[in-house]
């Protein structure tokens, strides 16, 4: 089971560039960073699998996250908003307080 969750409208957009790039078989959804001031920021694209990813999958899209980054990514939800001329992938973060 993935442990993030994601919207309707981040599905479709995946699904989406997924059909685009049949070469790349796989979601990753990452981190980078995680130090210092800037903290973690979150990664999402298209890639192939190694064996350092686990491999999930969620209605018919498959996921690979490093098994490095996963408790990072507990929790976590994506999005897709368009908003005006605002348009991308938003991570939220459960807040654990």
């Amino acid at each position: 089971m993935l442990p993030i969750s994601i919207t309707p409208n981040a599905k479709q957009k995946l699904k989406t560039a997924l059909q685009m790039h049949p070469e790349l078989g796989y979601v990753r959804i990452g981190i980078k960073g995680g130090g210092g001031c800037g903290g973690i920021i979150h990664s999402l694209g298209l890639d192939n699998a190694t064996d350092k990813d686990q491999k999930y999958e969620n209605e018919e899209i498959p996921f690979i996250i490093n098994k490095g980054h996963l408790m990072h990514l507990v929790g976590l939800e994506i999005d897709y908003i368009e908003d005006g001329e605002d348009k991308g992938f938003v991570f939220r973060q459960d807040s654990k307080d």
